[in-house]
C-alpha cells in the first residue's frame, strides 16, 4: 500500500483549478476549507507520506487516474488550492498539455516555495529544460513522469518520450497494473536498492568501480577472482555487472558466456570495461552477449550512469518477465519461486508464511452467460482489490486461470483468515453491457508452521480451496 497526497490540476482556458478529495494529513500552519491541509512528507503512523501530482485538461484523464489509484489503495488528500504548490514525488502528465503544464507550474509556484525551486521561471518544453534552470537539478533529474492519455496514438507516446515519461497508459487504464507501476514510481530507492557486481583482477580499479556506485545508492559486490565472483553472482543476482575482459584463468568472455547459460540471467546487463578501444574487440563483446563496452580509464560520471541505465533495464526485464499480461500480477511461475524464496526465509528465521488462493467460483458460469470479454474484466476486477486489501510486504499473483495466490509474510493462518473476510466482505461486481454481474470468491487457507517444504505448503492451501468449493463455504483453513 502507498499512501500519497494527490492534487488535481486541471488546465481550464484562463485558470487551473484543483479538484479536491478528503485530506489525510496536516501542513504544518495551513488551514483548508474542511481545517488543516498535509504537509507531503509528514509521516502519519508510521507511514511517509508521498506526493503526486496530475495535470490534464480532460476529465476522462482525471475521472481515470483518480478511480485507479483508488483501486490500487493510492490514498488521496486535500491540498488547497490558495496554498503554495507542494514539492512532487510523481507527476502524472496529459500529453495534450505536457508542454504547458510545466510552464505554468512555473508561473503557478510563489518564489520560495517548495515548487519554485523545482519549476524555475522560465521554463521551456521539456523536463531537461526545467533540469537546467532548477536549483535541485538532481532531485528533478530522478523526478519520475507518468504519462496518462485520452489516446493511443503515436504522437501521444512521442510526446511521452520527449518529456522524459518514465511510463504511458492511454485510456481506459488497467487498475492493477496502473497502480502497479505507481507504487514502483513512488518507492524510495533504498526500498530496492541496484545491485552491482563487478569482476576486475586490478585492486585499485575495484576499489573506484566501488566507490563511485556506492555513492550512487548501488549494492556493490566487488571481486577480484573470477571464479569467486561467478559463485557469488548465482546468490547476488546483480542488476548489472561490470566485467574486466583481461584477467587470469577465467577472461571476460568466457565469464559471460557462463553466466548466460543460467537460465535466470538472461535479463542481468553485463558491461564489459577494457582497455582495448578497437571496433572488432567492441563487436566481439556484444557478440557475446554484453550490453555495453567501457574502455579504460572510466569517468566516474559515465560509470554511473552507465550503470543505472543498464540497472533500470534489467530490473524492467525482469519484472516484465514476472508479470501476467492480463491482470498485471505475478504470473504463477514467479509465484512459484516466491514461495520457495519465502520458505527458505521461514527455515532461516522460523518467520511464519501464510498462502492464500482465491478462486472465481463462478467464472464458468461469467463467461458463458456475458462471454469471455467479461471474465477477463471480472479477473482484472479482482485483482485491482487483492491489491488494494494487501501490504506492501506481500504479493499477489495468477495462479490458475480463474485463481490468484497471496503470499503473506510474517502472517499465520489465523491473520490470513481475517483478511481472507475483509476480501469477502467487499463484495466484487461489474457492469458488462448493462448487465451487472456479481463475482463469488472462494478462498483456501494454509501457513508454513510444521511445514517441511514450500511443495506442502502450497499443497495444503490448495487442498483447502477445494474443500471450500466443494462445500460451497466461502473460506477454508488447512
Amino acid at each position: 500500500m502507498i499512501d500519497a497526497d494527490l492534487t488535481f490540476v486541471n488546465f481550464a482556458p484562463n485558470q487551473i483549478r484543483l479538484q479536491l478529495r478528503e485530506q489525510h494529513c496536516v501542513h504544518p500552519g495551513a488551514r483548508g476549507p474542511g481545517g488543516p491541509v498535509p504537509h507531503l512528507s509528514q509521516t502519519i503512523k508510521g507511514k511517509v507520506m508521498k506526493s503526486a501530482m496530475i495535470c490534464s485538461q480532460s476529465d476522462l484523464v482525471i475521472a481515470a487516474v483518480r478511480d485507479a489509484m483508488h483501486l490500487a489503495d493510492v490514498q488521496l488528500s486535500v491540498i488547497d488550492e490558495r496554498l503554495p504548490l507542494p514539492r512532487a514525488d510523481l507527476l502524472v502528465l496529459d500529453p495534450a498539455v505536457a508542454a504547458e503544464t510545466l510552464a505554468r507550474l512555473s508561473s503557478l509556484a510563489p518564489a520560495g516555495s517548495d515548487l519554485a525551486e523545482d519549476l524555475a521561471p522560465g521554463t521551456a518544453d521539456s523536463i531537461s529544460d526545467v533540469t537546467a534552470n532548477s536549483a535541485a537539478a538532481g532531485a528533478l533529474a530522478a523526478l519520475p513522469i507518468l504519462f496518462v492519455s485520452a489516446s493511443d496514438t503515436l504522437d501521444a507516446r512521442l510526446t511521452a518520450v520527449r518529456h522524459g515519461g518514465s511510463a504511458f497508459f492511454a485510456l481506459p487504464l488497467d487498475p492493477a497494473w496502473f497502480g502497479e507501476t505507481v507504487r514502483e514510481l513512488l518507492r524510495t530507492p533504498h526500498e530496492r536498492p541496484y545491485r552491482a557486481l563487478i569482476v576486475d583482477d586490478d585492486r585499485a580499479m575495484l576499489g573506484l568501480f566501488s566507490h563511485h556506485l556506492k555513492a550512487a545508492g548501488f549494492d556493490v559486490h566487488a571481486l577480484n577472482d573470477p571464479r569467486a565472483a561467478y559463485a557469488d553472482a548465482l546468490l547476488f543476482t546483480p542488476d548489472v555487472v561490470f566485467l574486466d575482459i583481461a584477467m587470469p584463468g577465467i577472461n571476460g568472455l568466457e565469464w559471460l558466456t557462463l553466466l548466460r547459460q543460467q537460465p535466470g540471467f538472461t535479463s542481468t546487463q553485463v558491461v564489459l570495461v577494457s582497455h582495448e578501444h578497437s571496433l572488432g574487440a567492441q563487436l566481439e563483446a556484444m557478440s557475446a552477449g554484453a550490453q555495453n563496452y567501457l574502455v579504460k580509464p572510466v569517468q566516474g560520471r559515465d560509470l554511473v550512469q552507465t550503470a543505472l541505465n543498464n540497472a533500470a533495464r534489467a530490473r524492467a526485464l525482469r519484472d516484465a518477465a514476472a508479470r501476467d499480461p492480463l491482470t498485471g500480477l505475478y504470473n504463477p511461475g514467479h509465484m512459484h519461486e516466491l514461495v520457495a524464496r519465502e520458505f527458505a526465509r521461514h527455515q532461516r528465521t522460523a518467520a511464519v508464511f501464510s498462502i492464500m488462493l482465491v478462486n472465481v467460483s463462478n467464472f464458468g458460469g461469467i463467461t458463458r452467460t456475458h462471454g469471455a470479454l467479461a471474465g477477463d474484466m471480472a479477473l482484472k476486477q479482482v485483482a485491482a482489490q487483492l491489491l488494494q486489501k494487501i501490504r506492501r510486504c506481500d504479493c499477489a499473483g495468477r495462479f490458475g486461470y480463474s485463481q490468484f495466490m497471496l503470499l503473506l509474510q510474517d502472517t499465520n493462518k489465523h491473520g490470513a483468515r481475517k483478511l481472507a473476510d475483509k476480501l469477502l466482505a467487499s463484495p466484487v461486481a461489474l457492469a458488462h453491457n448493462g448487465d451487472h454481474i456479481a463475482v463469488r470468491l472462494s478462498c483456501g487457507i494454509a501457513d508454513s508452521e510444521q511445514r517441511k517444504h514450500a511443495g506442502s505448503t502450497l499443497s495444503a492451501a490448495e487442498d483447502a480451496l477445494r474443500d471450500a468449493s466443494r462445500s460451497e463455504r466461502a473460506v477454508a483453513v488447512a
